[in-house]
């Protein structure tokens, strides 16, 4: 009985002992369920916080199992693509892929499982309704703990407004490009017509550049003339195989000018092959493979002169900036050959009075000879015998001393006549010029103009004994020396003054100073400062040079430089 006793009571503490256990692990076990259930009030709000931004994000985010079929997407791919967000559910994403793009879409998601992660690669998507876009793509793989490979996750940015941004800034440097092109094509032009090149290279340049800045197959220039009622191609730029040529000539209505050309406007024909009766020129265009043409006048004060054609194979010639190079090459191109018909009128014009100026000093030169020899020989002559019979009158009478002194003073009266005879056709025709050459002319008038408190010195340098040049040369450097000393003399009130004849390997240098008064060099190179005027003008039929260096009370010095190759006028 003892023994039971004891039992119960020791199983009694035991049950005791156990249900203090369990009641510390019931508040235990409540402890942890309060806990779990804060953690899961957590798990929630993380999950709608989770929620909310994956919902919210300005990008579009998918989540798809290993095929691409979609298992959630957010609203922003959802408005991307135009779908609600239960109906992209269990939708496969290849089905909102362009046609075109999708087997690159296959090629991609057969790489993910290797490569783990896809940036950047774009694909022109499919929205319900709408027009495709281009979307950035970016692609992550999930995998289990095991490594397998369980879903993917999409983030689609929608590119379509950066792609048109881009486009509109190629446009725009393209733009600019063909414009630079167009600005440098009409600077190109302008600076032919300043180098004075003949209308021909001025179209023929115009042509190529044009031809390759706008990317057409033929381009020209038709000229007209219709006193003769004749065209003729001037100039001719192509990058295809063509049967014709430039300098060919054709008859008007073989062009055949059209109401647009008298008006002033661009004529067009998108395809040649429409037209019922073309003339002969587009029926070779036509047969050369050209489909559509863009002729633009060219007009001078309202006058048509000719044409700009430009051909190709396609239309692309038939774009709006195209049409307006064409213009602004034709506006351009009709003043500059008109500009280079002026030039070349101006410089026949100037050749024709340089060739009259050659020709007065020829004429000139010939009438001084003549003079000089008239007074030299006959009227020198004349006088000696009136000198010769003055003193024979003297020794064959007795003549009264009045009488004497009368002769006498008729001999000296006749002796300084025949003395300014002969200082005036030296001046006209120097003798020592034709028969002594330029050195000893020029050494003689330096002494004819030395005196009367002017000191006058001559050097020569370089020149051969008797060396003799061209006799249009000789003239024209003895006419500046005279000119030059006569300056000296008559205005410069020098005390010195010295010439300088140097010959050089190719040129003739002449230099005339003194320390006179000076003057203003300016005034010397007007028109009205006839003499060296004229000595420029004489210079430059040379080919050659004339300064002139002068500051008022420091003296002056002329400079002269005659090329010795150039062949020389005789005068």
């Amino acid at each position: 009985m003892a023994e039971l006793t004891d039992m119960a009571s020791l199983a009694f503490e035991n049950l005791q002992t156990a249900l203090e256990e369990l009641q510390v692990a019931d508040r235990e076990l409540r402890q942890q369920n309060e806990q779990l259930a804060e953690a899961q009030i957590e798990l929630e709000k993380e999950r709608g916080r989770y929620q909310e931004l994956f919902d919210f994000a300005p990008d579009g985010y998918i989540t798809s199992d290993p095929l691409g079929v979609v298992q959630e997407a957010n609203r922003s791919a959802s408005q991307m693509l135009n779908v609600a967000q239960q109906e992209l559910v269990h939708k496969p994403l290849a089905v909102l892929v362009a046609a075109d793009d999708r087997r690159l879409f296959r090629t991609q998601l057969s790489q993910i499982a290797g490569a783990g992660r896809l940036d950047d690669w774009e694909l022109r998507l499919l929205p319900r309704e709408r027009e495709p876009f281009t979307a950035s793509i970016s692609l992550a793989a999930v995998r289990s703990s095991g490594g397998t490979l369980v879903g993917l996750r999409w983030l689609l940015r929608d590119i379509s407004a950066r792609k048109r941004a881009e486009e509109e800034l190629r446009q725009a440097v393209e733009t600019l490009r063909r414009q630079s092109e167009r600005l440098r094509l009409m600077h190109e032009i302008d600076r032919a017509v300043l180098t004075t090149r003949s209308s021909r290279d001025i179209a023929q340049d115009a042509v190529r550049r044009l031809c390759r800045l706008l990317g057409c197959a033929l381009t020209c220039v038709i000229m007209f003339d219709f006193e003769r009622d004749e065209a003729e191609r001037v100039a001719l730029a192509t990058t295809i195989d063509s049967d014709l040529l430039v300098g060919q000539r054709m008859p008007l209505d073989d062009f055949r000018i059209q109401p647009e050309h008298e008006h002033g406007q661009l004529y067009v024909v998108r395809d040649l092959r429409s037209l019922s009766d073309p003339p002969t020129m587009l029926r070779a265009l036509t047969a050369e493979g050209m489909r559509s043409l863009v002729s633009a006048p060219l007009m001078i004060q309202g006058q048509l002169i000719g044409a700009l054609n430009l051909t190709d194979d396609g239309q692309g010639l038939l774009e709006a900036d195209k049409l307006d190079a064409v213009r602004e090459v034709a506006d351009s191109l009709s003043v500059a050959l008109q500009d280079a018909r002026l030039l070349k009128e101006l410089h026949e014009r100037g050749e024709q009075l340089a060739d009259l100026s050659h020709r007065l000093l020829e004429a000139q030169e010939s009438e001084r000879r003549s003079i000089a020899h008239e007074l030299h020989d006959e009227a020198g002559q004349r006088l000696t015998a009136l000198l010769a019979g003055l003193g024979l009158l003297e020794r064959q009478s007795a003549p009264s001393p009045a009488v004497l002194a009368q002769i006498e003073n008729l001999k000296a009266l006749t002796s300084g006549i025949m003395e300014k005879l002969h200082r005036f056709a030296v001046h006209l025709r120097p003798v020592a010029l034709d028969y002594l050459g330029l050195s000893a002319a020029l050494q003689q008038l330096a002494e004819s103009y030395a005196g009367d408190g002017l000191a006058l010195d001559f050097v020569a340098h370089g020149l051969g004994e008797h060396e003799r040049f061209a006799a249009g040369l000789e003239i024209t450097v003895y006419r500046l020396v005279q000119e030059a000393l006569t300056n000296v003399v008559r205005h410069a009130q020098a005390s010195r003054a010295g010439v300088l004849l140097e010959r050089r390997s190719d040129s003739l240098i002449v230099i005339v100073e003194d320390n006179g008064v000076g003057f203003d060099p300016t005034m010397a190179a007007k028109p009205n400062s006839m003499g060296l005027f004229g000595m420029r003008e004489r210079m430059e039929l040379l080919g050659g040079r004339l300064e002139i260096e002068s500051t008022p009370g420091a003296g002056a010095t002329v400079i002269a430089e005659i090329p010795l190759i150039t062949p020389q006028p005789s005068f």
